[in-house]
């Protein structure tokens, strides 16, 4: 059974406005990144970063 509320329709559109248009989704937690996927997240963009990362793992190289 799903209830449909208002902070599920925000979810919803928020699902929607990301899916198209994003090369990367960030989960903090693998339940994070399954709660995505099952709302319709596209399981192909997600990456967990935990908390305590190392932030050179995720730097890019800059322009000059």
């Amino acid at each position: 059974m799903y209830f449909y509320t208002a902070q599920s329709a925000v979810a919803s559109s928020k699902r929607y406005l990301c899916n198209p248009f994003a090369s990367l989704i960030i989960a903090n937690s693998q339940a994070t990144k399954a709660a995505f996927i099952e709302a319709g997240g596209r399981p192909e963009i997600k990456e967990v970063v935990y908390k305590g990362f190392e932030p050179e793992k995720y730097l890019t190289q800059e322009s000059n």
